[in-house]
């Protein structure tokens, strides 16, 4: 293929155009996993403990200016979730509105997270996981439910030795909760189970079919607790099948409110002393941090984030070619990303090495620099100062004006 056809590619596709990954669930590009390769490991060191001692109260707090990768890196945490034999659940939440509603909303976000797709199939989620191991403990099987004969009667016998199973074992928690729970493995029951489980209030109809009582009905300070009760048996049951559940807090930086920041530090608090088997994990840009969020937050929040703190640092050379590289290799057709191709990989690496540049300013850096190849962009003026580089700008310039 000629180098025109070749420049053709990136015209069509340019990797570098987006330079935030924006929401971890809709992972685009590759991972480099060397970069802040010391902040995962201490993170996955911090699931695996909550794994084997699900009750340990403790909270993670991930550090880094503008683009220096924190939503990335939680990314990284559901990719190795998905591809560990023994997975943790995973949530990404960004900052809530009504301080009002806190509980509600982790409630809300937490659900949803929990029945976003984990496959290609809109099925195979988080909580069908979850439901698996519950239904299979009820039915003596070692099937799926999927493959199971379900009658009226047999669902009724599973129902009652489930909730007298969970009951026996941790008595706070919610007979309802697992009642609706077990609603979901029923097909035609399944919306209206996700409806009550994310807190809605149902119609008399899906409130029939489930056999729950009006939320409309309920005061606000009794749907908060309710919906604390909920994530609380949420925790019995993950605590139960060793799957504890890591709660991302990410774009914190909008939260506008001093009522705003409390909320957070009540749902922080909640889940580290209240709620088993699940971690919080909170993301700030440093310098906020210190400077305004570390000194509004309840001082017992502070210290329970602070104590497994990790800082993001920026790209060596290396990592950031290898960022290049790998985005390289996403353009559909492109079979020269070894060769950094269209870039010249010793001018990059100049570059590189002139500090150590966030991932965003790697991939921005990037970017107008193959914008100038593909001419959207003009070239920046020759230096008398640097010949070494003249005769090849002369030679696309000369390429430019033959074209």
């Amino acid at each position: 293929m000629d180098p025109d056809a070749r420049l053709d590619l990136f015209r069509r596709h340019n990797p570098f155009t987006s330079s935030s990954v924006g929401d971890p669930w809709e992972a685009t590009y590759p991972d480099v996993s060397s970069i802040n390769e010391h902040a995962f490991r201490g993170l996955w060191q911090l699931i695996e403990q909550k794994t084997r001692s699900p009750a340990l109260n403790c909270a993670g707090l991930i550090l880094g200016e503008v683009g220096s990768g924190k939503t990335h890196l939680l990314g990284r945490i559901l990719t190795r979730s998905k591809q560990t034999r023994f997975p943790c659940a995973f949530a990404y939440i960004q900052p809530l509105e009504d301080p009002e509603q806190t509980y509600r909303y982790l409630l809300r976000e937490v659900m949803v997270n929990l029945f976003h797709p984990m496959e290609a199939s809109s099925q195979a989620t988080q909580f069908r996981r979850l439901v698996t191991k519950v239904f299979l403990e009820g039915s003596h099987a070692r099937q799926a439910p999927s493959r199971l004969t379900i009658t009226p009667s047999t669902f009724a016998a599973i129902q009652q030795r489930v909730i007298r199973l969970l009951s026996t074992a941790y008595p706070a928690i919610s007979r309802r909760f697992v009642h609706v729970l077990l609603q979901y493995a029923v097909l035609e029951r399944r919306t209206a189970a996700m409806a009550w489980l994310t807190g809605q209030v149902l119609d008399d109809k899906d409130a029939a079919l489930l056999q729950v009582p009006d939320r409309a009905q309920l005061s606000a300070a009794s749907l908060e607790e309710e919906a604390r009760h909920l994530l609380t048996s949420l925790g019995l049951l993950l605590t139960r099948y060793r799957q504890p559940l890591v709660i991302c807090f990410d774009r914190l930086e909008n939260l506008e409110t001093d009522e705003q920041v409390h909320a957070l530090g009540k749902m922080v608090e909640f889940l580290v002393d209240k709620a088993q088997a699940m971690l919080p994990m909170a993301c700030f840009r440093g310098m906020q941090w210190e400077e305004k969020f570390r000194h509004k937050l309840n001082q017992h929040v502070s210290s329970r984030l602070e104590t497994n703190k990790f800082e993001l640092r920026g790209c060596t050379p290396e990592q950031a070619l290898a960022i290049v590289r790998s985005r390289l290799a996403a353009v559909p057709g492109n079979q020269w990303a070894d060769t950094l191709f269209p870039f010249d990989p010793e001018e990059l690496l100049k570059t590189f090495h002139l500090g150590l540049y966030s991932p965003r300013r790697v991939i921005t850096l990037a970017n107008q620099r193959l914008r100038q190849l593909l001419d959207e962009d003009p070239l920046p003026p020759v230096s008398t100062k640097n010949t070494s580089m003249l005769p090849r700008r002369c030679a696309v310039l000369e390429v430019q004006l033959s074209q």
